[in-house]
């Protein structure tokens, strides 16, 4: 995830990135890379979602936390 990058556009990029691959990896697979990939601000947070969630919740769940980042709900860094 680049520095400027919002939640949303860094998972767009990332699946059509995934949707180009020969070898797809599983969802499951899918919401762990994205995890690793992600600021500490939003992987602080989604690290126990992606354990449970399905790629529709994790996505939820991010743009919940992106929400409460920018009106300062939740701390960054």
């Amino acid at each position: 995830m680049e520095v400027k990058e919002s939640f949303t556009d860094f998972v767009k990029r990332w699946r059509a990135k995934a949707a180009l691959m020969t070898e797809r990896s599983s969802e499951r697979d899918q919401l762990r890379i994205i995890s690793r990939n992600l600021h500490l601000d939003y992987a602080k947070h989604l690290v126990l979602v992606q354990a449970s969630a399905n790629f529709e919740t994790f996505f939820e769940s991010g743009l919940a936390i992106e929400d409460a980042l920018q009106t300062g709900v939740l701390p960054r860094g």
